[in-house]
């Protein structure tokens, strides 16, 4: 599997001039969406232990890639849900559920013992934020605020 197009000159962060993060939330998915399938052979169909798999999920390989620079999205509730439509794929994979057996996403979650994507991001969030409404007033971006 190359990975030639994660160098491409596409790896910043896009905004639109609307504030907009949509571009730059489709653009990580699909990254990470790939790198989903690069592990599916090895690690998703393993015997591993769903606990293990989780934190390899959450952790080491998949979460990171997603969530990177996520502190500064501005998210509409259609983003939020498009976040959350994808961590749910990526637990079923890992779980390696059929979409034709019948699972609520409520499920998944708990037998994964997870909480929605937009959850955790907003904790971040507001994590991020108080550390800057912390730190020095002189600061750029503290200022900015």
């Amino acid at each position: 599997m190359t990975w030639r197009w994660l160098s491409d000159s596409h790896t910043s962060g896009h905004i639109s001039r609307d504030g907009s993060c949509e571009a730059e939330i489709s653009r990580r998915i699909a990254i990470t969406r790939a790198c989903v399938r690069a592990l599916q052979r090895h690690i998703w169909r393993s015997s591993i232990m769903v606990a293990t798999k989780v934190r390899l999920l959450n952790y080491a390989y998949v979460l990171p890639v997603l969530l990177y620079g996520a502190e500064t999205w501005s998210l509409t509730v259609a983003l939020d849900k498009k976040l959350d439509a994808f961590h749910q794929w990526c637990l079923r994979r890992l779980l390696r559920l059929s979409y034709l057996r019948h699972v609520t996403n409520v499920e998944v979650l708990h037998l994964t013992c997870q909480t929605q994507l937009s959850t955790t991001l907003r904790d971040r969030r507001l994590r991020f934020f108080g550390h800057i409404a912390r730190d020095d007033i002189r600061m750029d971006h503290t200022r900015a605020l």
